[in-house]
């Protein structure tokens, strides 16, 4: 039997409470493990790609599926909230419809929460398809701008083709199936880049003050890629950089589930900016 290959994985999660949905006085980031971010700004509540339901609990499988489309992930580490679990919730935002983006239960199990869903065209019909409201559907395409009660959020372009690599596949993404959001606070900017390969406009967003990056070893004709989301997180200098989309699903030979935190950190400028934080962690966003 061959042994197995290492994988970096994140720690055990703090659980989230009611509390930390509550309204307040701050900007208060989570990561919610994958590609899930949790933001409570002064009592606007917006989820950003959570995955945060189980497709089964014996074992604990995230209902995140495999490139097969078959079978479903082992959870590396838990979420710090469910879904079924989550009381009150503003808005849903999701940037393309993978597995890892798209939860198919999250969505359904989040609808008592009241939230309102913001997708591109492509993802609002996957939406209806799993059966949400259409009233609770709204279409946004890069560069939108729209006020979600004390956060304005603007869209931003992504390019995410990774069915090329896939020519079995009969669908290839197109530029409007996928996007990013950048959340205007009170206290700073936050970005959430999507997974999208390099484009010349995503070094235009030296403004943000927070931002969320995938380093996972995968192409860059589809993901940053390594080299390409160092250089982009040394060129926005001043921003604090949280790395995602890493340590959450067991499959160590798969790209984008992967990345070592301790690998990427000696190759940010400034490193005290990387930020590798544990599930359902407090990360408050302040004015620089």
């Amino acid at each position: 039997m061959s042994e197995k290959k290492y994988q970096a994985s994140a720690a055990a999660p703090i659980m989230l409470i009611d509390a930390a949905f509550a309204k307040n006085n701050e900007t208060a980031v989570y990561w919610l493990t994958a590609s899930g971010i949790f933001v409570n700004s002064h009592g606007t509540t917006i989820m950003m790609d959570p995955i945060i339901s189980y497709a089964s609990y014996d074992p604990l499988m995230s209902e995140t599926m495999d490139d097969d489309g078959i079978d479903f992930f082992p959870q590396l580490a838990p979420v710090p909230i469910e879904a079924k679990d989550v009381k009150k919730l503003d808005a849903v935002l999701i940037t393309h419809t993978d597995f890892d983006h798209l939860g198919f239960k999250t969505v359904v199990d989040l609808l008592p929460s009241g939230a309102i869903y913001y997708a591109t065209q492509y993802t609002a019909d996957e939406l209806l398809r799993l059966r949400i409201p259409p009233q609770r559907i709204k279409v946004i395409k890069a560069h939108d701008r729209f006020t979600l009660g004390e956060v304005e959020i603007e869209v931003t372009p992504a390019d995410h083709p990774w069915q090329d690599n896939a020519p079995n596949l009969d669908y290839t993404f197109k530029p409007e199936d996928c996007c990013g959001f950048k959340l205007y606070c009170q206290e700073g900017i936050i970005w959430n880049t999507g997974d999208t390969m390099l484009l010349p406009e995503h070094m235009q967003h030296t403004d943000a003050d927070l931002v969320f990056m995938d380093f996972s070893d995968d192409p860059p004709s589809c993901h940053f890629g390594v080299e390409n989301a160092i250089m982009l997180a040394n060129h926005m200098a001043k921003a604090d950089i949280v790395i995602y989309h890493w340590g959450t699903h067991d499959a160590a030979d798969i790209g984008w589930c992967n990345c070592d935190p301790e690998e990427i950190r000696p190759q940010i400028n400034n490193p005290g900016r990387f930020k590798v934080l544990t599930p359902g962690e407090k990360y408050l966003l302040y004015k620089k």
